[in-house]
């Protein structure tokens, strides 16, 4: 995988150990001793060492705590699994978590299992809808796999679908009251939510944004702040410094996300199932979308 090394050498574990323990526990995992089991690191994930494991045809994601001494309240895999967990069971699109393990005899911490998905789910959501192959979506696509934050060390529920329309405002004071739709929330570093938000800022003129009936940029509606004001607002109340750490990266996500979506969209449109009566017009800004955010790529 393009995301991931070979197991670093002071995150080294007992692989055949582990392998017993998934054998052992998790429905349908392969039992055929011929069949390798692999395991790599993944360049990402520094706060909580975490690992790509593979046997046949099922893959699987580990993530541990780190060797060595922690700071006291660091490191929770177990409190990250325990909100994996109540997420997914409350319909929450998140990875599918299967196993949590505090037997430290196993891999010197405690840790948890979960189905494997990065980047690569929009990428399969999008070639199953796809009707037609844009290779601006597969350059997009291959940028990202290829470009995956190597130092994300911050995994908080995020709601991953962060724009205006979702916001219900207070009638007379300056402050939101509530967030809602959070039908693709899932467990990911917060710059996501905030990049995602910024999109209309760098928005293709002539496409049509998802939600909106009329054509008025973000930049014109009155009060509206600019982007780097967001930006500045974002880093001073989290305490960080501009440029914010992949934002490329994240920006260019959001874009390939929402042309995904809208693909998705359109091919329910073609074949007469779609929920709204204009999703047919979304057809034509799932190119310019994915140009967008290759230009933002290579910025």
């Amino acid at each position: 995988m393009a995301d991931t090394t070979p197991v670093r050498e002071n995150h080294g574990f007992d692989e055949e150990a582990v392998e017993r323990v998934l054998s052992a526990g998790i429905p349908g995992f392969p039992q055929d001793p011929g069949q390798p089991f692999t395991v790599r690191q993944y360049r990402w994930g520094q706060s909580n060492p975490t690992f790509h494991l593979q046997k046949g045809d099922k893959e699987y994601v580990l993530r541990k705590r780190p060797p060595g001494t922690l700071l006291k309240g660091a490191h929770q895999v177990a409190r990250e699994y325990r909100v994996q967990k109540a997420l997914f069971e409350v319909g929450f699109p998140v990875p599918k978590p299967l196993m949590f393990v505090d037997d430290h005899s196993i891999v010197g911490t405690d840790f948890y299992v979960m189905e494997c998905v990065q980047v690569l789910t929009w990428t399969a959501q999008y070639k199953a809808a796809a009707p037609a192959d844009i290779p601006a979506m597969e350059k997009l696509s291959e940028w990202l796999i290829n470009n995956l934050p190597d130092n994300d060390q911050e995994a908080v529920i995020v709601h991953g679908d962060l724009r205006i329309e979702n916001f219900v405002f207070h009638p007379t004071e300056a402050r939101v009251i509530a967030v809602l739709d959070w039908e693709l929330s899932t467990i990911g570093n917060p710059i996501a939510d905030l990049a995602y938000a910024c999109m209309p800022f760098y928005w293709p003129s002539g496409t049509p944004f998802p939600g909106c009936s009329n054509d008025i940029a973000i930049q014109d509606v009155e009060g509206m702040p600019s982007c780097g004001e967001l930006i500045s607002t974002y880093s001073h109340c989290r305490g960080l410094h501009p440029p914010l750490p992949n934002w490329t990266f994240f920006l260019a996500l959001s874009y390939f996300k929402v042309a995904s979506i809208l693909q998705g969209v359109y091919t329910r449109s073609l074949l007469g199932n779609a929920t709204a009566e204009n999703a047919h017009k979304y057809g034509g800004s799932i190119k310019p979308l994915a140009e967008t955010g290759l230009q933002l790529c290579h910025r």
